[in-house]
């Protein structure tokens, strides 16, 4: 947990478990709109979700 691997490369992160949805909702409650995505990027987001969840349980690749 915690660890995002790219290209042979690893690095740690560490964050609360609903850190980044609270700062997100933080920021809606503010209006501070700059630090936040638009629509079309959130919906890649969950395509991308998807894809892995699908990949996972049917232990298959998933090609976009």
């Amino acid at each position: 947990r915690g660890t995002l691997i790219l290209d042979g490369s690893s690095s740690q992160y560490s964050t609360e478990r609903d850190e980044t949805y609270l700062a997100e909702h933080e920021a809606i409650r503010k209006g501070d709109f700059d630090r936040l995505c638009s629509a079309d990027a959130a919906m890649e987001v969950l395509k991308v979700i998807q894809a892995a969840e699908e990949a996972s349980q049917n232990q298959i690749w998933i090609k976009q």
